[in-house]
């Protein structure tokens, strides 16, 4: 599975902008992920999410947010198979990068957020529990993503969102984001051809940044 490193992408955004108005940060809190799987996938995965992030702003109450995080996705949900019940999860931990396009109302706190997102997956984990033949021992199986599904590189989406901002030259945030997957995550071949999975990822998250220059 091929590597990607993320944080070189935000870094050249980041330099390519006027230094005036640009600010660095860190952002935390929890993610809910869900997955629209022709399996029905209906138990989501409910993990961390933290990075790192650099603000650039335009003047006025415009401005553009680029963040480097690390997102869990995946989902699982239970089938039965001629009466014997099959529980499936998928766990896929990514580096994501976002490019947020800013917009405070006025004077007021509250900012809206939307752009582009790419998460490059790390690892991905496949894992089955069904009990066996007249309801006797259970078995687990555990397996990775590319032993058993094509896994795509690049999870491509779209992420927007409000959020609250305070302070002056040390900023204190507060942000509820989703994340909706646009390309098939993961992808398993089958008799009937190929059954797409797209993420959708929301999340909660709390941050702080502070000012290089010009603030």
């Amino acid at each position: 599975m091929r590597r990607f490193h993320p944080i070189l992408i935000l870094a050249a955004l980041f330099t390519a902008a006027p230094l005036h108005g640009q600010s660095l940060g860190l952002h935390a809190g929890a993610s809910r992920a869900t997955m629209n799987h022709v399996y029905d996938l209906d138990d989501p995965r409910i993990g961390p999410t933290a990075g790192l992030s650099a603000d650039i702003g335009f003047g006025g109450w415009v401005g553009l947010s680029l963040r480097g995080s690390y997102a869990q996705k995946g989902a699982g949900g239970e089938l039965s198979f001629e009466g014997i019940p099959v529980t499936f999860e998928t766990e896929a931990d990514y580096a994501e990068v976002s490019v947020l396009l800013t917009a405070r109302a006025g004077n007021t706190p509250l900012r809206l957020m939307a752009g582009p997102s790419a998460a490059f997956v790390l690892t991905c984990t496949l894992s089955s529990t069904f009990a066996g033949e007249g309801g006797g021992t259970t078995v687990s199986d555990s397996s990775d993503c590319e032993d058993s599904a094509n896994v795509a590189s690049i999870d491509y989406g779209v992420t927007g969102g409000v959020g609250f901002i305070v302070g002056d030259r040390i900023r204190y945030t507060l942000d509820a984001l989703y994340t909706m997957g646009l390309t098939d995550a993961i992808t398993e071949e089958g008799g009937g051809g190929t059954d797409p999975g797209r993420h959708g990822v929301a999340m909660v998250v709390v941050g702080v940044s502070f000012p290089l220059a010009g603030r």
